[in-house]
């Protein structure tokens, strides 16, 4: 099974988050890591021009993280609202 490393940004956001919001994206976050290439029962999508990033929707908020095959770890890089998780 895959495990998810945390950078700080999105530890911290997740940490302000109301009760609801945040367990939602752990729940869809524990799945991720059971199948992180499943589009079936998840909503991502593989970033354009970016090297293994991807992005996870979950509600209004949207999740950007990097796949790591060779360790098998999930590092969450951003989490935010729909449209300002982009413009980094």
């Amino acid at each position: 099974m895959w495990k998810i490393e945390f950078r700080k940004q999105p530890e911290k956001f997740l940490a302000k988050l109301n009760e609801a919001d945040r367990g939602r994206i752990l729940t869809t976050l524990y799945k991720l890591c059971e199948t992180p290439y499943n589009r079936k029962d998840l909503d991502i999508k593989r970033l354009k021009g970016e090297d293994m990033k991807w992005r996870l929707r979950v509600g209004d908020w949207r999740i950007i993280y990097h796949l790591d095959n060779g360790r098998l770890i999930i590092e969450i890089i951003e989490i935010g609202p729909r449209g300002d998780v982009y413009k980094k």
